[in-house]
């Protein structure tokens, strides 16, 4: 189960879509329930390192 999760979001933190992704999931954890946008931060941080502090 969470390996098929952990492929997901690496795919995910890979394409061009992560960054609206990110402020989908950071949107939802303040709002509603409380999953950390580190989960997605950290596998985009590692897909694309040249854009860390973007």
């Amino acid at each position: 189960m969470f390996r098929q999760m952990y492929d997901r979001v690496m795919r995910l933190a890979a394409t061009r879509h992560a960054p609206t992704a990110l402020a989908v999931i950071s949107f939802a954890e303040s709002s509603f329930f409380p999953i950390p946008p580190d989960t997605l931060l950290g596998p985009m941080v590692l897909a694309r390192r040249e854009r860390a502090y973007v």
